[in-house]
């Protein structure tokens, strides 16, 4: 059996991939609760970003990946979680106003909204939720 550090790099050494299997890992990590999961998948998020600019349209991230990456940080415990979920979150909001058409899977959803907000509850920041309520609205 594999370590779950193995994971990624076996993955990405035997297929030729698209978003789908990127947001299966990813989900993976998240779910794994592992230590540097979260800034691990984070890392597999700047991977797709960097691929798609280069041209590989098949590995473009969407809204499934950005959820799946700040699920890993509400999950992590980490003492900056709530705040890069919140900056995850900024970054959709940012890309789909950027262009609505092209990045039209961007839009948050109540899913990536609910959990940047359970990032936030499991840090005990309050006053992040109220943040995360004031963007949705």
């Amino acid at each position: 059996m594999y370590s779950r550090s193995a994971l990624p790099q076996l993955f990405f050494l035997t297929h030729i991939f698209t978003n789908y299997q990127y947001n299966v890992v990813i989900n993976s990590l998240a779910k794994s609760g592992g230590k540097d999961a979260a800034k691990e998948a984070e890392k597999l998020l700047g991977k797709m970003h960097k691929l798609y600019e280069e041209g590989d349209l098949h590995v473009k991230p969407n809204v499934v990946t950005y959820g799946a990456v700040i699920d890993a940080y509400a999950k992590s415990g980490e003492k900056y979680a709530a705040a890069r979920a919140d900056s995850l979150l900024a970054k959709m909001i940012h890309l789909n106003q950027m262009d609505p058409v092209t990045n039209s899977d961007l839009q948050p959803n109540t899913y990536v909204f609910n959990t940047v907000i359970n990032a936030h509850a499991k840090s005990k920041e309050v006053r992040g939720v109220y943040k995360v309520h004031d963007c949705h609205a």
